[in-house]
């Protein structure tokens, strides 16, 4: 008997969102019921572009920049129809949270939430500054993977 591949043709490394839909779909066929799609840093930025075809459930980005590769927050936000959390820290270009901030209410989700620390880039976020401690917005990250 030969066993046939579950994947046939793996999406190149020009085709990140394809990549991510190839796994959720992955993850779907394993019996997963909600997915919840977090990226940090570049991955935030991924995370935002594959959320519509993926048709994840919700979406966390730590940091993600406003444009990165063919993925860019103006041509993405108006198919986030899921709940999103977007974080940023003081280390963020302002120009990519003020990007992310005007693109906000292109997004027709109804559960959409920016916060806005003090510290930290993409996964630094996660942790109290100086301490392996969990930060409030990782319990907050947490909640939202939870629920959706």
């Amino acid at each position: 008997m030969r066993l046939q591949p579950v994947i046939r043709q793996v999406p190149s490394q020009e085709d990140p969102v394809g990549q991510v839909k190839l796994a959720t779909d992955a993850l779907r066929a394993a019996g997963a019921r909600r997915i919840t799609l977090v990226g940090a840093s570049m991955g935030g930025s991924l995370a935002v572009a594959a959320a519509a075809p993926t048709k994840v459930d919700a979406v966390i980005d730590l940091s993600g920049l406003a444009r990165f590769n063919s993925s860019d927050i103006r041509a993405n936000a108006p198919s986030v129809t899921m709940p999103i959390l977007i974080a940023f820290g003081k280390a963020t270009d302002p120009d990519d949270l003020a990007a992310v901030r005007a693109q906000l209410p292109a997004m027709p989700t109804r559960r959409k939430q920016l916060v806005v620390l003090g510290q930290g880039h993409g996964v630094e976020l996660l942790r109290e500054t100086d301490t392996t401690k969990p930060s409030t917005l990782a319990g907050k990250v947490l909640s939202w993977v939870r629920s959706g």
